[in-house]
């Protein structure tokens, strides 16, 4: 009965994680956008929060590798995510804004927005490393029914789910972009509730051990598979900051083609999900990190080639998932694999935490940037950019992964995976 209560617990808590990413993903730029912020403001705002991200995952790894229960910290970053909600309410409430008429509609937004943004990035950033850590430690030490793989694609569906709700939600409601707030506080609520059933998993870390996170930066595959996933969500950073006013500006999309857009690219995400350990197990998972990469500088190529929507929606299609959920996956196994069970979080934090939060920052600042550059009517130009960013860092990868004794065929001892591995 308890084994079942926590099965239910880590499922459920990946869905709530996705869900209100898949509202926050592709509807925050809009919710900028109806605020009156132009496209560098809009860069600027969504660019600071990963800074905050990236400052504190190294803290929040600690905590968890020294931690009593992992589960704690997840409690702790899901009642964030309660005041964040109430923030982003404050900023639309029509009350509130009468209440403080003297204040511009400028000042008033950034009052509640600017910290709702800080806040975020400091309680989801490391929300997802440190389920993934909680959730693979549990699967190597009690062997359920189910892998990691499959808890994943409960939260791939729930956000396909939330991102095709909240696009109808917005188009219909009076509210705006402004009515997926009710729904992301439900969401929140649910989140508290279910990691308070969470399994108990305490750190592996010993107080005496002073070995600083910096550690892991000495270790060269550590360091290369980080440029690795810092490029691949540099790319996701972009995408989420950008690509949602580029289909409703330069495409003429409306939020329902753009919740579609987000919803439907994660169907393949959903079947790959229950496959991805067979696949690793089968090419390796250097392998798949360099496939994914790959796959990643020809998703913007192609994009930079194209201003067709149906062709925009296929490519979304095939390729949003390895534009950091399957490199995400691999990189928990990796940390799982490669990694000692004393640096799991801090390894967690920096690869699937700081990358992520750093590549955010590149994404939404440089992307900004950028279009601001080529001019926001040759955004392709900006695509096809990043496509050869992508591509160089994956010839990097290639030099550096051959001198050090990978062969396409054959892994390295420490990369090598057995039927015990948990994934």
């Amino acid at each position: 009965m308890k084994q079942r209560r926590e099965i239910y617990a880590i499922f459920a808590t990946y869905f709530c994680i996705h869900a209100f990413n898949g509202l926050t993903s592709p509807f925050l730029p809009l919710f900028l956008e109806d605020m009156g912020f132009d496209v560098t403001a809009r860069g600027l705002l969504l660019s600071i929060g990963p800074v905050i991200a990236v400052l504190t995952q190294p803290m929040w790894g600690s905590i968890g590798d020294r931690a009593r229960d992992k589960s704690t910290t997840l409690r702790i970053m899901a009642a964030g995510m309660i005041l964040v909600t109430l923030l982003y309410l404050c900023s639309a409430s029509s009350t509130i804004r009468a209440a403080l008429s003297s204040m511009s509609d400028s000042a008033f937004s950034l009052l509640f927005i600017l910290p709702a943004l800080l806040l975020y990035f400091f309680f989801q950033s490391p929300m997802q490393p440190m389920a993934d850590t909680v959730t693979m430690e549990y699967i190597y030490q009690h062997k359920p029914w189910f892998s990691y793989g499959i808890a994943r694609v409960t939260g791939t569906i729930a956000f396909a789910i939330l991102s095709y709700v909240g696009g109808l939600l917005i188009e219909r409601s009076s509210m705006g972009t402004a009515a997926m707030f009710p729904l992301q506080m439900a969401i929140a609520l649910l989140m508290t509730f279910s990691m308070f059933l969470l399994p108990r998993m305490p750190g592996h870390r010993e107080k005496k051990d002073k070995t600083p996170a910096t550690e892991l930066l000495r270790d060269p595959w550590f360091l290369m598979i980080l440029i690795m996933a810092l490029t691949t969500a540099s790319t996701m950073g972009f995408y989420t900051a950008h690509f949602s006013t580029y289909l409703r500006g330069s495409l003429m999309a409306n939020e329902k083609i753009v919740g579609i857009s987000s919803s439907v690219s994660a169907l393949l995400e959903i079947g790959l999900f229950f496959i991805t350990h067979k696949i690793i197990k089968k090419t390796g998972i250097l392998n798949l990190m360099l496939l994914d990469l790959g796959l990643v500088a020809l998703r913007w190529l192609i994009f930079s080639l194209s201003t067709n929507i149906a062709v925009i929606l296929l490519v979304q299609f095939f390729t949003q998932p390895f534009s950091w959920a399957i490199f995400s996956y691999a990189l928990t196994v990796f940390v799982q694999r490669a990694i000692e069970g004393r640096m799991h979080a801090r390894a967690q934090a920096i690869l699937n935490g700081i990358a992520l939060s750093l590549g955010r920052f590149i994404g939404t600042l440089g992307g900004s940037g950028l279009i601001a550059l080529f001019g926001e009517t040759r955004q392709q130009q900006v695509f096809l950019t990043i496509s050869v960013l992508c591509l160089a860092v994956l010839a990097a990868a290639l030099v550096v992964f051959t001198r050090l004794g990978w062969r396409p065929g054959k892994a390295p001892e420490r990369f090598a995976l057995n039927d015990e591995d948990a994934m």
